[in-house]
């Protein structure tokens, strides 16, 4: 059974709303690694936090914001 016209535009649209989602998320983490002093960062430098967040989508900006900074 083929898909109507329809059926995939309002896939490609969710499909771009989720990553829309996805790539405002990590923009807010990267911007607050970078704000954050670095004496705020717990179990990881600045670097490494940067890395598991740009790695890891979206997971590594979860796992930053509950247990990367000390807030």
């Amino acid at each position: 059974m083929k898909p109507t016209p329809l059926e995939v535009t309002a896939i490609v649209l969710l499909i771009a709303a989720i990553i829309a989602i996805i790539v405002r998320f990590e923009r807010f983490c990267l911007a607050d690694i970078a704000q954050t002093d670095d004496r705020q960062f717990r179990y990881f430098t600045r670097q490494g936090w940067i890395a598991l967040t740009i790695f890891v989508i979206p997971f590594g900006g979860v796992v930053y914001l509950l247990y990367g900074r000390d807030r």
